[in-house]
């Protein structure tokens, strides 16, 4: 295979285990009740549904990194750095799942009837729970390779899963409901969201859709964080525009949460075409997914790991000119908010911590952060 391909056998060999370790988890896709629920929805996930072999599949992915290769050395990359960028994602997911798990937790209470969980995770957005006397709801999912790790985390915290009601899902990066399969409840999303999540390549609706860089990462991070979206029977679709605005983001409709009620809020479609904001008066939330996050709260694990998506796609946002239009938008709501309410608005980060605006309009950390390590 060395033959046709400019990359070593050492490469070859590491691509082909994160390819083998994807293939071995389509086995391994449990409910939130603990049930294996082996194959469920497994024909319908794009990177299952073509049935291809372990190495049909790296043939074809060897074929993306090669142009990928192409196209990043004629931007003045080197070979061996672009490849080093595959390797460590795939290396550090592995490396951080299981035993090597960690995640730092924030809690934090709306009022008197609920409490909102924020867990970030090694690699990858954050889940957010919310514990609410009628049950829980999830706010993104974290990577398919995360999930059993994510819900021994949930016990941990005293949190039962399988008292979950509904996940919302703003947006369809892996790293954000590349584990909606794990739980057997309804996801509501976009319809842009669900046509990524069918089509598998994250900048489809954007002026970018044909990158082949956007293609192979979309592939590739599928591979590597054991893509399992929510299958196709749970999931429940917001409508795709509205007239009705709150700031200047287009209301797609409500949701309820407890005692409070989440307006759902359609990005500009910057970061990725379907992207939501949820935002919620009442509580003083804004969840932003990654159209604003606290940067400066990621450790150097995190900040080295979300730069090998900017290197191979050279951008995260799928439309830099309106990911930073939709930046300011969001910045505004949470002023606005603060002038209307005299509160502070929390802001909810696809990533890092949940934070408020200081003086200076730039988010800083709210309340304690705590480590958690699993006791396996």
């Amino acid at each position: 295979m060395t033959d046709k391909y400019p990359f070593s056998d050492d490469f070859i060999e590491k691509i082909r285990l994160f390819l083998t370790k994807f293939e071995e988890s389509g086995g391994n896709r449990g409910d939130n009740n603990g049930n294996n629920t082996a194959n469920n929805g497994v024909e319908e996930n794009i990177y299952f549904r073509d049935k291809k072999s372990v190495d049909e599949k790296l043939t074809d992915f060897l074929d993306g990194i090669a142009k990928t290769v192409e196209i990043l050395t004629e931007k003045g990359e080197s070979k061996e750095e672009i490849l080093k960028n595959y390797t460590d994602c795939g290396e550090f997911l592995l490396n951080t799942s299981g035993s090597g798990f960690y995640a730092d937790v924030q809690i934090q209470k709306i009022n008197d009837g609920i409490t909102l969980y924020c867990f970030q995770t090694p690699g990858g957005g954050s889940i957010f729970l919310f514990d609410t006397e009628g049950g829980i709801v999830m706010v993104d999912t974290g990577y398919g390779i995360y999930a059993d790790d994510a819900k021994r985390m949930f016990k941990y915290y005293s949190l039962d899963i399988s008292r979950l009601k509904f996940i919302i899902v703003t947006h369809a990066d892996s790293d954000h409901c590349g584990a909606g399969g794990a739980y057997d409840v309804p996801a509501y999303m976009h319809q842009g969201t669900l046509e990524i999540i069918r089509c598998g390549n994250r900048a489809w609706g954007s002026i970018h859709e044909s990158s082949t860089l956007e293609k192979v990462y979309t592939t590739m991070i599928a591979y590597f964080s054991h893509w399992n979206p929510s299958k196709e029977k749970n999931i429940r679709l917001f409508p795709e525009d509205s007239i009705e605005k709150i700031g200047n983001f287009a209301k797609l409709g409500t949701l309820p949460v407890g005692n409070i009620t989440i307006n759902v809020l359609l990005s500009d479609g910057g970061h990725q075409f379907g992207q939501l904001i949820l935002y919620s008066e009442d509580a003083n939330l804004l969840f932003t997914a990654d159209t604003l996050m606290n940067f400066t709260s990621f450790d150097t694990s995190r900040r080295n790991y979300n730069s090998i998506a900017d290197f191979l796609v050279t951008s995260v946002n799928v439309d830099s000119e309106l990911a930073r239009k939709e930046r300011k938008s969001a910045v505004a709501l949470a002023l606005e908010h603060e002038a209307k309410t005299g509160r502070k608005c929390l802001i909810c980060g696809g990533h890092g911590t949940i934070s408020v605006l200081n003086s200076e309009g730039k988010p800083e950390t709210l309340g304690s952060v705590e480590h958690y390590t699993p006791k396996l």
